[in-house]
């Protein structure tokens, strides 16, 4: 995926202007975040993935997670005693990219654990959050 392959013509919702606007990378540099919404097959993975890459060519370091492996890596890290180096991992990237977002219902400590890894990152570095949700409803 990358960016000068966006089909801007698709009914998505995408307007060229702010997408090339975000692919030059200020909001990276500003510390700014970017929630993608979308119903399922709309491309939001496909975007983020693109972003990425652009992210990755503006010399940023970038790390794509999907939210429902996350979750799991997080619960085996604690029982292995790997938890603060993979939360480590994850508020170190210059970018996130957590994809699928609000696909399943959190427990009290996995909103716990994505509240402390945004809260890390906030101000410090730019996270991008794929979700099917609209709109705030959900989001940390």
């Amino acid at each position: 995926a990358c960016i000068e392959d966006i089909d801007f013509a698709a009914p998505r919702g995408l307007d060229r202007r702010s997408t090339m606007a975000l692919a030059q990378g200020k909001w990276l540099k500003t510390h700014e975040n970017l929630i993608v919404t979308g119903q399922t097959g709309t491309g939001k993975s496909w975007l983020a993935c693109a972003f990425g890459r652009q992210a990755a060519r503006l010399d940023h370091s970038v790390l794509y997670v999907r939210v429902p492996r996350l979750f799991e890596d997080l619960a085996l890290a604690r029982l292995d005693g790997r938890f603060p180096r993979l939360i480590d991992k994850l508020t170190r990237a210059q970018l996130l990219i957590l994809d699928d977002f609000g696909t399943h219902s959190l427990t009290d400590q996995q909103r716990f654990h994505l509240f402390e890894i945004v809260e890390e990152r906030y101000r410090r570095k730019s996270t991008l959050i794929t979700a099917q949700l609209q709109g705030d409803a959900g989001l940390p």
